[in-house]
């Protein structure tokens, strides 16, 4: 039988977090992902099924950029559902948050109803965060088995939702609507100019092409991507 206690190899199951003391092997690729994450907003990683990626995330790339001064936040979206992404990213996010005691200084503050793309830029682009020494914190937010997107998502309207979502999240300046809000209401908007934020979607690597397709009109995503490869034999060891 398989004794798991301080044992460092955990056969099929995924390391987590707290098995970072347990995880070996990947440190080149840690050290390197962490300098990657942190000149890049946006970072496609991918891999071959069962090459480690989650474990990398959890046990490795997780303690590595809180040590820092990032927030990791490992989500799996929801797909087919009223919970949408937008807010399932925000919630998750104000959880952890909330759970490190961190706070939050809004930039802009308003009851309206926004749209998602809305709502999820001024999250990140008009709020700075804060641990509770008062240092700044930067949310990097993992998009784990993101090629669910394109397995388990039955509505192709959704799909391109999402890509649009993140394409407005990208943008420097706030999405139309909020501009016009602005205009009509004489309103003014503080935001940051830099990037408040990361994101990292892991997916299959056989799914990039689908990447690709969907897009084609975001810079962003078709730019940083770093493949995982397998253990070699020093790795391993």
């Amino acid at each position: 039988m398989l004794q798991t206690n301080n044992n460092p190899w955990l056969g099929l199951s995924s390391y987590q977090e707290s098995d970072a003391k347990l995880f070996f092997g990947r440190d080149e690729e840690i050290s390197s992902l962490c300098d990657i994450i942190e000149d890049n907003y946006c970072t496609v990683l991918y891999g071959k099924s069962g090459m480690g990626k989650t474990s990398l995330i959890n046990a490795g790339l997780k303690p590595a950029l809180s040590n820092l001064g990032y927030l990791p936040v490992t989500l799996k979206l929801q797909h087919n559902s009223d919970y949408s992404y937008a807010d399932q990213i925000i919630e998750q996010t104000l959880e952890l948050l909330d759970k490190h005691q961190c706070s939050i200084e809004k930039m802009w503050s308003t009851d309206a109803s926004f749209s998602d793309a809305s709502k999820l830029w001024l999250f990140f682009h008009s709020n700075i965060f804060w641990t509770s020494k008062q240092r700044r914190i930067i949310p990097v937010i993992f998009l784990d088995q993101f090629e669910e997107i394109f397995t388990i998502c039955e509505k192709k309207s959704d799909v391109k939702d999402f890509f649009t979502l993140l394409n407005e999240l990208f943008q420097p300046l706030p999405p139309e609507e909020l501009i016009n809000i602005l205009e009509e209401t004489g309103k003014r908007l503080r935001f940051e100019e830099d990037t408040n934020f990361r994101l990292i979607l892991s997916m299959r690597e056989d799914f990039l092409a689908r990447l690709e397709d969907n897009s084609r009109n975001i810079p962003i995503l078709r730019k940083n991507k770093v493949g995982i490869a397998p253990l070699n034999g020093n790795q391993a060891l």
